[in-house]
């Protein structure tokens, strides 16, 4: 309803977020650990899809060149280097 209450809801979400990110962080480290290495950082990204041609942005402005992708992503050492 106001400002205040907006930010007392963002603050509750991301740090419930935060937290079971973090209990994921450990849990999938447990089970993946041999395999792929110690994982640094779990996350959620978007990016945007559609607007590279030959490796290169387009400056080409369209409705498909301005859609975004959610992807899952999970950092490791090698990845940090």
């Amino acid at each position: 309803m106001d400002p205040q209450e907006a930010t007392t809801w963002f603050n509750a979400l991301h740090s419930a977020i935060g937290k079971s990110t973090q209990k994921a962080l450990l849990d999938a480290n447990r089970a993946l650990v041999a395999i792929v290495g110690e994982l640094k950082h779990i996350g959620w990204l978007s990016r945007r899809s559609g607007g590279e041609q030959n490796g290169r942005s387009s400056s080409e402005s369209s409705d498909e060149l301005d859609k975004w992708q959610s992807i899952f992503v999970a950092v490791t050492d090698r990845e940090l280097r």
